[in-house]
């Protein structure tokens, strides 16, 4: 899982370089919005708002959740740009194993054009056991077409220190 990951993110970076060089504004480019790691499920929200210099115009995004084996809880997360929802999953995770956890939004011909509000990335979690502590791992990514740069800008909206 880890190598898979890896290749994604390496992917999403060459990706975005290749768009800056050559200077298409039509290139597709992709990247990793949110990756947690496995943080404990407390019940608390989460939010991450992503932006780029200039407007891009959204094509797909995917949203992967993970669970502690055997953990209990109610995880979502949802996007949204300005006032138009972008995303949205909730997943009830009560057993194991489980069915596959993402959820891929291809807006086809179509797009979403995100300006300077960005994208706003809200996710948490409610557990339904104290033993063992659920913890839970997400991923957000996106691909967008336009002129992008690398190392897009990403502001932790959190309030609570991690």
């Amino acid at each position: 899982m880890k190598k898979a990951l890896g290749a994604v993110v390496l992917l999403g970076a060459v990706m975005v370089l290749a768009a800056v060089a050559v200077g298409d504004a039509d290139q597709l480019v992709g990247g990793m919005i949110v990756q947690t790691g496995p943080v404990a499920c407390d019940g608390q929200t989460h939010e991450i708002l992503w932006s780029q210099p200039g407007p891009v115009n959204l094509k797909r995004t995917h949203t992967w959740v993970g669970a502690t084996y055997k953990g209990v809880a109610d995880i979502w997360v949802h996007a949204t740009s300005g006032a138009t929802l972008v995303s949205l999953m909730q997943w009830d995770h009560y057993q194991d194993p489980s069915n596959p956890t993402y959820y891929d939004v291809d807006f086809g011909l179509n797009s979403i054009r995100v300006g300077p509000e960005g994208i706003k990335v809200v996710w948490g979690c409610v557990p339904f056991t104290a033993s063992p502590v659920t913890t839970v791992d997400v991923i957000f990514a996106v691909w967008w077409s336009g002129t992008a740069v690398p190392g897009s800008m990403i502001k932790n909206l959190d309030t609570r220190k991690r």
